[in-house]
């Protein structure tokens, strides 16, 4: 396959001698220049954009993009090469022996001739059936571009759930190691204050069980953290199956917050530039131009030739003598009747245009019922993030005012073991939040079709 693209984006005048090709084949760095290294070792730390650099450059999708793109420029250029003319020449040489019996009064002949021909043959008006499929083949490569598009917003959604899950389950494993951390201090000061007849047996019994819990969500969250992370590794194709991820940090709300037009706003924007429905839209009207071509096949057409023939015409019996024959003329060809044949054909692309508009109708549809839902996540979850900071901040100051007052013998075993779960489940809700809010934020301008890498950097 990589063969097949290298011949056909070959640079060079004779590859696209019709201009049919958009810029982008040219001018895009897809194909042009190298992904991004893969790393290979688990050490790497793989930045979001990094991760969204992988998919785009080894997904089989994306590569099947731009397969399309250069199919439909390569329709158009013969959709343009149908305006110019078919020009055609031929040589040959041929002998022709006869031989008769020695009784015949006939004699033996010997011809040898060189034959020439060109011919030229140009149509000069067929009502709209040239124009038409031009338009047509215009709009399925408008059609592709977006679609193109509309498959790197799609790789970029999948990616960005995908990388905050893992990054949310590696913060969440983060946060049950210093869990299990904390319950382990509380453990060893509990065992202290019973040998010093401080505490009770029952305290030190509480504590373990406190700490066998948290070990025991350590290792779910550890399991659901390569569990994630392997998801991610597969959709980028990374090697090692395992990824480090930077982690989640407070991000600052003002730099970040998409969220600055309403909804209504949002839903105008995605219906004029989300390149799912620009896609759909350009192929209805490339169906409504393949009507227009499928009707004009039923016209009349008028054919231009001219023709050049030297010592005679293709397969014509050879002749002795030397001959020089030119022929022009116009031809009128009037289709009168074909068995109904077309008036099916015609059928059929009028049912095709009333298939696209529903196409186009039920993605349009589909694209403002995606950011709608978005759209009340990212708003939810920019007040969820707030609400966890707060919580955060309490837990945090609970439970450093417990263990103070634990260290002194104020507060009892049950206490502090109160103030380190609300910890641990403060922190979990943290990370949780900043994740969805983050990946809320990225999927809204996804599904508004407006993510650029500069978003995610």
């Amino acid at each position: 396959m990589a063969s097949a693209l290298a011949e056909i984006s070959r640079p060079g005048w004779l590859s696209d001698p019709l201009l049919a090709s958009p810029p982008l084949l040219e001018t895009a760095a897809d194909h042009g220049r190298p992904c991004q290294t893969v790393p290979d070792n688990t050490t790497t730390i793989i930045s979001l954009a990094t991760a969204l650099d992988m998919a785009l450059c080894f997904n089989p999708q994306s590569q099947d993009a731009w397969a399309s793109i250069r199919q439909y420029s390569a329709q158009r250029g013969e959709a343009r090469a149908a305006y110019l003319p078919n020009i055609s020449a031929g040589i040959s040489r041929q002998q022709q022996q006869s031989r008769y019996p020695a009784t015949s009064r006939q004699m033996d002949t010997s011809i040898s001739t060189d034959s020439r021909y060109a011919s030229l043959t140009w149509r000069l008006l067929d009502f709209g059936g040239r124009e038409a499929r031009l338009q047509a083949a215009d709009h399925m490569l408008s059609a592709a571009l977006a679609s193109r598009d509309a498959i790197i917003q799609k790789i970029m959604r999948d990616v960005i759930a995908l990388y905050f899950s893992a990054q949310s389950a590696q913060a969440e494993r983060d946060a049950r190691a210093e869990g299990k951390n904390i319950a382990q201090e509380i453990l060893t000061m509990t065992k202290r204050r019973e040998t010093q007849g401080l505490a009770a047996h029952t305290d030190s019994l509480q504590a373990a069980t406190a700490l066998a819990k948290a070990e025991l969500e350590l290792a779910r969250a550890t399991a659901n953290a390569d569990k994630t992370s392997l998801a991610l590794a597969l959709k980028l194709g990374f090697p090692q199956g395992v990824m480090r991820l930077p982690r989640i940090q407070a991000a600052d709300v003002r730099r970040y917050n998409v969220i600055q037009k309403d909804l209504s706003a949002w839903q105008a924007l995605a219906s004029e530039q989300h390149p799912a429905i620009v896609a759909a839209y350009a192929q209805w009207q490339a169906a409504k131009e393949q009507y227009k071509a499928t009707r004009a096949d039923g016209l009349p057409v008028l054919d231009f030739s001219h023709s050049r023939y030297l010592n005679g015409r293709p397969n014509q019996e050879l002749s002795a003598r030397q001959s020089r024959e030119t022929v022009t003329g116009l031809t009128l060809s009037i289709p009168l009747f074909e068995g109904f044949g077309r008036h099916y054909k015609q059928q059929g692309a009028l049912a095709q245009i009333a298939q696209k508009e529903a196409q186009w109708q039920e993605t349009r549809n589909q694209v403002l019922h995606d950011i709608s839902q978005t759209y009340s996540e990212a708003t939810a979850s920019l007040l969820t993030l707030e609400a966890s900071g707060r919580l955060l901040r309490i837990a945090e100051e609970t439970m450093q005012a417990i263990q103070r007052k634990y260290a002194m013998g104020l507060a009892d075993t049950q206490e502090i073991l109160n103030a380190q779960a609300g910890l641990a489940d403060a922190r979990q809700e943290r990370v949780r939040t900043l994740a969805e809010w983050r990946s809320a934020q990225l999927r809204l301008l996804t599904d508004a079709g407006k993510l650029r890498m500069h978003d995610v950097e």
